[in-house]
């Protein structure tokens, strides 16, 4: 049988996706060892610098409720054969996904050895920590579904109106945010470690449904 009769609410709008955290800042590099015309060391070298943390990704907006459609009455007049009538509210939109996180800076090299016959007493300096990397930000909550109307339907003649009264779904739950990966360690003696990489954000929370609506058909 054809839906002849349809009173559906509009569906919501999806949320919108969290904005990326920016990324962190390579480490300084370390100073490098010197010696002067003796052999002696006059500088010694320093170790590279730690790179920055990333920022945290933003949360995901949550998704619009679906709407609920007005009450309407309708005559028919005479009826030969049958009719569906359905209502129902709109879908609930999704949930906008977190924003990732930015990946840790790098660490800073370390300064290198000198060169001269004073090496070993001016040795090269270690590699600088990587910075860790942000969290993802948390996923947007789907929105609810819509209610159903009550559809008043008056009618004459030997046919028969079948009612459809399906329940709006409420939104899906947007989904967490990537992690950012940790920053790398920085090239030295001994080389830096990585920054540890950031957490998934949380996921959001569905949407309700909505409540089912009425068909009243009456035969005149």
């Amino acid at each position: 049988m054809a839906q002849d009769v349809n009173v559906i609410g509009t569906d919501g709008a999806a949320g919108a996706a969290g904005i990326a955290g920016p990324n962190g800042v390579t480490g300084s590099p370390g100073n490098n060892a010197n010696c002067n015309w003796a052999s002696e060391c006059t500088q010694r070298s320093t170790p590279g610098g730690m790179g920055s943390k990333a920022a945290d990704g933003k949360a995901g907006s949550a998704g619009a409720n679906g709407q609920t459609p007005a009450d309407v009455s309708i005559n028919v007049g005479d009826l030969t054969g049958s009719i569906t009538a359905t209502t129902r509210g709109g879908y609930g939109g999704d949930g906008g996904t977190g924003g990732r996180g930015g990946d840790g800076g790098a660490g800073g090299r370390g300064g290198d050895a000198s060169n001269c016959p004073a090496a070993n007493a001016c040795p090269a300096s270690a590699g600088g920590t990587g910075g860790d990397g942000g969290n993802g930000g948390a996923g947007g909550d789907g929105g609810a579904g819509g209610d159903g109307a009550v559809v008043r339907i008056t009618y004459s003649g030997t046919g028969n109106v079948v009612p459809m009264t399906p329940v709006a779904r409420g939104g899906n739950a947007g989904r967490g945010g990537d992690g950012g990966t940790g920053g790398a360690g920085g090239p030295g003696t001994p080389p830096g470690s990585s920054g540890k990489p950031g957490a998934t954000g949380p996921a959001g929370k569905p949407g309700n449904p909505g409540k089912a609506g009425r068909v009243d058909a009456q035969k005149m």
